[in-house]
C-alpha cells in the first residue's frame, strides 16, 4: 500500500466530521440542554475526532518510520499535507469544544472528551512553532523541576532509558 492511500482515506474522513460538524452544531446550538438525548450527537462527533486524530498520528508516525530508515525520502508536499490535516482538524475541533465543555457544565459525562482534549492539546503543540513553545516562564518552570528532580536523586541516567 502506497503512502497515499490512507492519506485519501484520513482526508474523506476529515471531510466527513467537518460536515458532521456543522450538521451537529447547526441542530443543537440553541435547543436548551436536555437529559440523555443531547449528549448522543457530541459523543458521537467526539469519537470520530478522536479516532480521526490517532489515524492523523498514525500516518505521521508511520511516514516519519519510512523516512528515518530510508525506505523513503522525507516529502515535503506530503508532510505539509498531513500538517494541513493537523490543522483542519484542530480548527474543526475548537468548534466543537464549547459545546461539549456546555454539557459538562451541565452536569453530563460526554464520553471521551478527556481524550479529546488530550488531543487537542497534543495537536496545539503539534502547530506551535518550537521557538514559541519552549521558551518562556513555563519551560523555566519544567526546567527546575527537572534540575531538582536531579539533585534529589529522582531521575535515571540516560544510559538506562530504554532498558
Amino acid at each position: 500500500m502506497q503512502i497515499t492511500q490512507p492519506l485519501r482515506r484520513i482526508e474523506s474522513v476529515a471531510r466527513d466530521i467537518g460536515r458532521l460538524r456543522d450538521d451537529v452544531i447547526l441542530e443543537n446550538q440553541d435547543r436548551p440542554i436536555a437529559p440523555f438525548e443531547d449528549r448522543w450527537p457530541w459523543e458521537n462527533l467526539v469519537a470520530k475526532a478522536n479516532f480521526l486524530f490517532d489515524r492523523i498520528m498514525d500516518l505521521d508516525s508511520a511516514i516519519q518510520e519510512l523516512v528515518l530508515t530510508d525506505r523513503v525520502g522525507f516529502d515535503r508536499e506530503l508532510d505539509a499535507k498531513v500538517g494541513d490535516l493537523v490543522i483542519g482538524w484542530h480548527e474543526t475541533c475548537l468548534d466543537v469544544l464549547p459545546h461539549v465543555d456546555r454539557l459538562i457544565q451541565a452536569g453530563h459525562h460526554v464520553v471521551g472528551a478527556g481524550k479529546f482534549r488530550d488531543n487537542l492539546s497534543e495537536a496545539r503543540g503539534i502547530l506551535t512553532d518550537d521557538r514559541e513553545f519552549f521558551a518562556g516562564d513555563h519551560l523555566d518552570r519544567l526546567q527546575d523541576e527537572a534540575i531538582d528532580a536531579h539533585r534529589a536523586g529522582l531521575t535515571e541516567p540516560m544510559s538506562n532509558v530504554g532498558e
